[in-house]
């Protein structure tokens, strides 16, 4: 519960707020920064701490929509998305075992 508390937002998150700007939406990214997100979470493949910068995205794309800017909240879910092979491929510490034994 403590942890939870003391949750630090990802770099990632810092980035994406830094290059965003207000347009026609409260929030919005060009494509040259979504570009950069994709980058950026790219550096994160094969870290330990890539489930956070997902996680935190995610949020980030949800607070968004909530503010107005639905566009900016799917441009942030596609720089998500690629990040599926890579979640893929980090070892499973939460397996469950039993899952295994169902032969």
């Amino acid at each position: 519960m403590e942890k939870e508390k003391t949750h630090q937002v990802h770099p990632i998150i810092r980035e994406a707020l830094e290059i965003a700007y207000v347009g026609a939406e409260p929030v919005e990214f060009d494509d040259e920064a979504i570009e950069e997100l994709k980058h950026s979470l790219a550096n994160w493949f094969g870290h330990p701490d890539l489930m956070t910068a997902v996680v935190d995205l995610i949020n980030f794309a949800w607070l968004l929509q909530e503010q107005g800017a639905k566009t900016a909240a799917l441009k942030i879910l596609c720089v998500v998305s690629t990040a599926a092979d890579a979640l893929e491929a980090l070892p499973k510490e939460n397996e469950n075992p039993k899952s295994e034994d169902k032969t």
